[in-house]
């Protein structure tokens, strides 16, 4: 699974799961790049985004909602973007190693549709977790999933950018390799993620508490 979604929204509950089933050991795989169940005999894997390959099963578990955030220490000063094409004027902090991680897609309002805009900025990194503190440090903008913040929007740390364009939900999927038989301690694993991220509102489609920036300095806006 990836390393925030694994820190953030799995190993808080591990304990109760192994409360549940003691007989059950974890050898838990975090990285960001998706790794080869089948060559690395891994039994489950957590992955976003849609499932392509006809050798692995795939069931639905949570979903992933993006929002497009910056630090008031980055927007102070500045005019607030408020249609994805302002974008083009910002410090974006964007994902290296994908290709379409420089293209951020949002739904929007009116006939338009889907919007796609491409972004670029002074820093660029590999790591989920370096996308976090370098949006955190004021360092430019960043498109972030719900699940990899805490409180930092609650608290007014971040600022949720573009009200009425939101980048298309993905699913989140509990995958496993195409067999006849599925193990029972992964089942059991599934359907235990499956019932916790139900009760997780940054795993749902509930709506986001919004901040604005505070004080002396708050963005201006077109």
């Amino acid at each position: 699974m990836p390393v925030v979604f694994g820190r953030l929204r799995v190993i808080p509950h591990l304990k109760e799961f192994l409360t549940r089933y003691p007989d059950v050991t974890i050898d838990l795989m975090m990285n960001d790049a998706n790794a080869d169940l089948v060559e690395e005999g891994i039994d489950l894997a957590i992955r976003s985004g849609e499932v392509t390959d006809a050798a692995l099963i795939a069931r639905k578990i949570g979903l992933t909602r993006r929002v497009v955030v910056a630090a008031p220490s980055y927007l102070r000063g500045k005019t607030l973007p408020t249609r994805p094409s302002d974008l083009a004027a910002h410090d974006c902090i964007t994902f290296t190693g994908v290709a379409a991680a420089v293209h951020w897609r949002f739904e929007g309002p009116g006939p338009d549709g889907a919007v796609s805009v491409e972004v670029k900025g002074p820093v660029r990194t590999r790591n989920s977790e370096g996308i976090r503190e370098a949006v955190l440090s004021g360092l430019g903008i960043g498109y972030a999933p719900i699940w990899h913040l805490t409180d930092e929007i609650e608290t007014g740390r971040l600022v949720v950018l573009l009200d009425g364009y939101e980048p298309k939900p993905e699913p989140i999927h509990a995958v496993y390799p195409s067999r006849r038989f599925v193990p029972q301690k992964t089942r059991a694993m599934i359907d235990f993620l499956e019932q916790r991220f139900a009760m997780d509102p940054k795993l749902s489609p509930h709506p986001v508490r919004k901040a604005i920036a505070p004080g002396k300095g708050t963005p201006r806006k077109n």
